[in-house]
């Protein structure tokens, strides 16, 4: 079931909403919180229901090691002992093996039979909804336990409201535990608050036309050069613009709705999303695009590896260019590679991690040149970049990238498919100009404007929703 459905904007979300905030009314908080994960469950079951025993069992499996962790009187590094290190290891091996069995084992096993010679058969395997999200979410929640860092103990009826909550199950934001559970026992919120009402219905409103009128009216556009294999120069050029603004209405109005649904329940849920395209700079680009991601791979990935080359060179100095590189920037490359992996599994994604891991690399560089750019080079240089490096995420391979990438080089083609610059325009105006959703939920007012505004945006999405697509993050 996708946001963007008349059966979960007519059906589930109302009922759901009923059901809960009649719990809380009459002061059944555990009642409340049942009615959250049963729904949760439901709309998890409704994508695919044979998935639903192997994420609860990988649930409680994640939730009885966290458990053993929290048990310990002292948390002190030098207190853990070598059965919770391999206790460690042992949750995070079982949760990246499932991970790896459904995302990756496939072109894994084609990679195998074409340089290798094996001859592995594998039929396609249909992923499990949101792998990719709860997976990091558990895996972070098992390193904060084992550190310490989760102080209180965390019941299975919170952690598993945790892990399904709806809102994040499809494509994320990645949440800490001390961003989201807590809220679970938050006496001030365990009631009905019509603010939060508004302010959830307001978000979602712009969600969901940021996604259906604006991001599915791009996604004709995109296919040209992917799809439909025009690679004539107006075409390519249409096409990648098209679909780096598709990507970011489509993920930006994802994150809308996702907050102002959990607006509804009273709970807030972290930024993942803060305007990006303003970006002028590749690293700031990375600061606002998939918050939560970055947050994920700086700390368990980049500031390990940072580190470690740090201790390594304490006691004798390299020169300035040998620390550069074994300190920052083979760090951020394999940052970057690894994120790029985690959105899918095929050549384009390393590539496209490997693009971003440069460009982040040579930023440093400038910056630590100390020179400045005027702000409108920097960012048609950054926006540039992106659209670049979006040509690898949505190939389907290498070979169709490289005929995109040539085909930009050129401008030949049909005069009459210009026609279509006009869209491109307008999307990159409202995701340039206006003030962004957290600056409008910020300063929301329940007045007759803000419900004319929100009601407008609702009725002109129901009146495209018929075209309904995919969110495009989910499948990463």
């Amino acid at each position: 079931m996708l946001f963007n459905d008349y059966y979960f904007i007519f059906w589930f979300l109302p009922l759901t909403l009923l059901l809960y905030h009649t719990a809380l009314a009459t002061r059944r908080t555990t009642a409340a919180k049942w009615v959250l994960l049963g729904s949760s469950l439901l709309f998890y079951s409704l994508w695919k229901l044979a998935f639903l025993p192997q994420f609860l069992l990988s649930i409680l499996c994640n939730h009885l090691i966290g458990t053993r962790f929290q048990s310990r009187t002292d948390v002190s590094a030098s207190r853990r002992t070598n059965r919770e290190k391999a206790l460690l290891w042992l949750g995070m091996g079982a949760n990246l093996a499932l991970l790896f069995y459904y995302k990756y084992l496939t072109f894994f096993a084609s990679q195998s039979n074409l340089l290798l010679g094996t001859d592995f058969v594998l039929a396609k395997i249909v992923m499990p909804l949101g792998i990719s999200f709860f997976t990091f979410m558990q895996m972070s929640y098992l390193f904060e336990c084992y550190q310490g860092r989760v102080k209180s103990r965390t019941t299975l009826l919170d952690y598993a409201q945790f892990i399904t909550f709806f809102p994040h199950l499809i494509a994320g934001p990645i949440i800490l535990h001390k961003e989201l559970i807590p809220q679970f026992n938050d006496h001030t919120r365990m009631r009905t608050i019509p603010l939060n009402m508004a302010v959830g219905l307001f978000l979602f409103a712009l969600g969901l036309f940021k996604k259906v009128v604006i991001a599915d009216s791009l996604a004709e556009n995109a296919t040209l050069p992917f799809d439909r294999a025009a690679y004539d120069g107006v075409r390519v050029w249409i096409g990648v613009l098209s679909y780096t603004l598709q990507l970011y209405f489509d993920f930006s109005g994802y994150m809308d709705m996702a907050m102002g649904i959990a607006r509804m329940f009273n709970f807030d849920l972290p930024v993942n999303f803060e305007s990006p395209l303003r970006a002028t700079n590749i690293s700031a680009f990375w600061r606002r695009w998939h918050i939560t991601m970055t947050r994920f791979f700086m700390n368990y990935v980049f500031m390990p590896l940072a580190m470690r080359a740090a201790r390594r060179h304490a006691d004798i100095p390299p020169g300035r260019q040998r620390r550069f590189i074994e300190a920052t920037a083979m760090p951020i490359l394999a940052t970057f590679i690894l994120a790029g992996i985690w959105h899918g599994a095929g050549w384009n994604f390393i590539v496209f991690g490997l693009w971003h891991g440069c460009g982040l690399v040579i930023h440093r560089l400038w910056e630590m040149s100390g020179r400045k750019m005027p702000t409108v080079p920097a960012w048609m240089l950054t926006f540039l970049f992106v659209t670049v490096g979006f040509i690898f995420f949505r190939s389907p391979d290498l070979e169709v990238a490289g005929k995109v990438l040539s085909g930009m080089l050129t401008l030949n083609g049909d005069p009459a498919e210009w026609r279509r610059l006009p869209l491109i325009g307008v999307a990159i105006a409202i995701a340039l100009l206006p003030r962004n959703s957290q600056t409008l939920a910020s300063a929301f007012q329940p007045t007759w404007r803000t419900f004319g505004w929100t009601m407008s945006a609702i009725m002109a999405s129901l009146a495209l929703i018929n075209r309904q697509t995919a969110f495009l993050y989910w499948q990463f």
